[in-house]
Order: structure tokens, then C-alpha cells, then sequence
């Protein structure tokens, strides 16, 4: 079985990185009773303190502002625009990313920061896996990733055994699904998982990073309480995300045309398409972008469409059918 090497396209020269914007907090503060703690003690500005409450769930942001139920009434529209309409109010993106720049250098001094999951690529001189876990126990850490739907690792199904003894429904892990696989010499064989809020998916599905039928998001950043007590039972370590962070796509509406303009010239001149490796991440970029920003896939040119299609179809042999019958569902229509 032919080796493929998905770091280059992945962490050396990722041409896909153009096309995302500067990092953004996704509206979502985990509950749990120790960060409201570690706030404190580290001092955090009083407009975050606001903002949280004496709580940090979603349920008690929803409630508190809108007085919704969030585990009865699960009118998503309602509540999402509640939490932003929240956000926007106290500034959150701005003053939360002032907070978390402050905290990542004493994260980094005390060794909490981790660049990586496993040690996957040259760049990733802290990962993870390397690390003692045992001491960063019940710790806030901070681990950069790809946040992951869980089904979308049946590409391994080993690893999609495995990882299926937690009941949490997102991971955070290094590299795509199809990726994470023996044919890649870089893959280590690790991920993490994520515990979300109950209710969370009823809530956010559907928003990204956490899209299902997509089912796979780079360049993210979760901070929050480690947990390794359960290791033995659930085969890898968890943590309770208390912030997120991500990179969101250019908007489609101006820069379509232009993703347009570079996979025309790639099918003519192959440079930075020549592989399945680095068509990969094309096939993840074009339906996060467009839902990123509410767009349909509908609205997706013709001529986009067509190019798409053509390079998944010539694929096919190497994409999973989940990833295949996506695109034919929802690009190819």
C-alpha cells in the first residue's frame, strides 16, 4: 500500500490558507464550575466576568438574556442570534481575544500551550502526546487541531472503534479523516476528545466549525480542563472545551470567483492540485466557505461546479463514500 504524506499540504506550504480569515471565538463558553474559578484568580477583566455570569453554559447565556429553555425549546435561529446578539453587546470577540493572547504567553511559559495533538509535522515542537498527561490533569490547557465529527473517522475504522468507547461527538485531532489512516507515515494515531454541553448539538450543528455533514474543520484552538482519569476506559483523553477558537473562510461572494480562477488554471497546469493530498483540502474548503457565511450550495457558479465534480469524480477511488456521496448530494446536484 503507497505511502501518502498529507503534512506538506497540511502544515509545510498549505495553498488552501489563503482563503481563511483572521481567528475568531466561536460563540460558545463551555460550563464548566472551574473556569469561573480560574477567571478569577487570573484576574480577568470585569466585562468577561459580565459577560459569563455566575455561570458558563449556554443554557444559562440563553436563558439569562432570552429567557429560552434550551433543552425545551430548540428553536436554533432564535437562540443562536441571542448569543451573538450577547456577544455583540459586551464587545465578546474583541475582549475575549485580548484575554486569550495574555493567557497563551503564560501557557506557554508554563508548558499548558500544545501545538499539535501528536508530533505530526516539523513545526509541532509541543505536542500533546509528548507531553506527561498525568500532571496537566483537571489543568487549563491549550491544543491547536482540526476539530472532527466523530462518524467522519469511519475512514479508520479501528480508530473509529476506538474512539467510539466516549460518548462525546467531536474530537480534535491533526489531520483529515482520510488522513488519519496507516497510509499516512505522519499520522501517530491520536486525538482527543471533545465534551460539549448537553444540548450543544441540538443548538450548534449545522454552525462551523461543527457542521456534520462536513464533518471536519483545520485550524482551531480549544482551551479548556483536561481530563486523562478515563484514558483506560475511553482510550484517549478529553477535554472540556471552555473557549474556541477557529479560522473562518473568506466570504464566498467576492472570493468564489477567484478559487474559480485558481482550480481552472490547476486542471490545466496542475502545481498545487497534482495530488489527491492536496485536492483534499479543496474538497473541504469549498462547502465550509459557502456555509461559513449562510450561503447555499446552490449558489455555487456552474462553472465551479462543473470543475468540482470533474476532480471528484476522477477521485473517487481515493475518497471515503461519505465525503463522495457529499459532494454528489450537495455539489454535483
Amino acid at each position: 500500500m503507497a505511502e501518502e504524506d498529507y503534512s506538506y499540504d497540511m502544515f509545510g506550504s498549505p495553498w488552501w490558507e489563503k482563503y481563511y480569515g483572521p481567528t475568531l471565538v466561536f460563540e460558545y463558553i463551555n460550563d464548566h464550575s472551574g473556569l469561573q474559578g480560574y477567571i478569577n484568580k487570573k484576574g480577568l477583566l470585569s466585562q468577561i466576568a459580565k459577560l459569563i455570569g455566575k455561570r458558563v453554559s449556554i443554557a444559562s447565556i440563553v436563558n439569562g438574556i432570552a429567557n429560552i429553555n434550551l433543552l425545551e425549546n430548540l428553536d436554533k435561529k432564535t437562540i443562536i442570534e441571542e448569543v451573538l446578539d450577547l456577544y455583540e453587546k459586551h464587545d465578546a470577540q474583541k475582549t475575549l481575544m485580548e484575554w486569550f493572547d495574555r493567557e497563551s504567553i503564560n501557557a506557554v511559559n508554563d508548558g499548558r500551550l500544545f501545538t499539535s495533538i501528536t508530533e505530526c509535522h516539523c513545526s509541532s515542537n509541543r505536542p500533546l502526546s509528548s507531553a506527561s498527561q498525568s500532571s496537566f490533569d483537571s489543568k487549563f490547557i491549550i491544543v491547536r487541531g482540526s476539530i472532527c465529527y466523530k462518524s467522519a473517522l469511519s475512514a479508520n475504522p479501528v480508530l473509529l472503534e476506538s474512539a467510539s468507547h466516549s460518548k462525546c461527538n467531536w474530537v480534535l485531532c491533526d489531520y483529515p479523516p482520510l488522513a488519519m489512516t496507516e497510509r499516512n507515515p505522519k499520522y501517530k494515531g491520536g486525538i482527543v476528545n471533545l465534551k460539549m454541553d448537553t444540548g450543544f448539538d441540538e443548538v450548534f450543528s449545522g454552525r462551523v466549525p461543527f457542521d456534520q455533514d462536513i464533518g471536519w474543520f483545520p485550524r482551531c484552538v480549544v482551551a479548556g480542563f483536561l481530563n486523562t482519569r478515563r484514558v483506560a476506559t475511553e482510550n484517549f483523553p478529553t477535554i472540556s472545551p471552555s473557549l474556541i477558537f477557529y479560522r473562518k473562510p473568506l466570504n464566498p461572494t467576492p472570493n468564489a470567483e477567484h478559487l474559480a480562477e485558481f482550480v481552472a488554471k490547476e486542471i490545466n497546469y496542475p502545481n498545487y492540485l497534482k495530488s489527491f493530498q492536496s485536492r483534499l483540502f479543496l474538497y473541504y474548503l469549498v462547502p465550509t466557505m459557502y456555509k461559513s457565511w449562510g450561503v447555499g450550495y446552490d449558489k455555487i457558479s456552474d462553472h465551479l461546479r462543473s470543475m468540482l465534480m470533474t476532480l471528484a469524480d476522477s477521485d473517487k477511488d481515493e475518497m471515503n463514500a461519505e465525503l463522495y456521496n457529499f459532494y454528489a448530494a450537495n455539489i454535483g446536484a
